[in-house]
């Protein structure tokens, strides 16, 4: 695709979603380290490493697949695809662990089916893109030298 053609809506959509998600998910990693976040009774206060990896590289991974997406660079399918997969995990993870507590049960995994269709969805695009052609190839079709034009 030549640089000269416009960004599909649906690309842009996606690269204002993350970013914006992003910078809000670091403000609530934030705010829950410093204990700025009151957290609702019955759920215990997330703590150890663990948790702050997967919530930071989950929203440093989101942000930097839309931005490779938005650079139109391929490998962007594959962060969201891994996106996806952590996700999934994460949410069978704390179904089975009972980490949620009953009262809150539907409302959060409602959202968080929801979520993870949206980032299907999203994989979906991102990997139907290079069908189309939007992202920059790097392959350059080289002329044979003047020898091989001769065989």
């Amino acid at each position: 695709m030549k640089e000269s053609i416009k960004r599909p809506k649906r690309v842009w959509l996606i690269f204002i979603w993350f970013v914006f998600g992003g910078v809000v998910n670091f403000y609530q990693i934030y705010n829950v380290a410093t204990g700025n976040t009151v957290v609702p009774s019955g759920i215990a206060p997330p703590s150890g490493v663990l948790y702050y990896l997967e919530a930071v590289g989950s929203g440093l991974m989101a942000v930097v697949a839309a931005l490779l997406m938005f650079s139109r660079i391929s490998i962007c399918r594959w962060l969201f695809l891994i996106l996806l997969f952590t996700s999934t995990i994460s949410i069978v993870y704390r179904t089975l662990s009972g980490e949620i507590p009953l009262e809150y049960f539907a409302q959060v995994y409602v959202g968080a089916l929801i979520s993870l269709g949206v980032y299907g969805l999203i994989t979906w695009y991102s990997f139907s893109l290079l069908n189309n052609g939007y992202y920059k190839t790097h392959n350059k079709q080289t002329q044979p030298t003047p020898s091989a034009r001769l065989f």
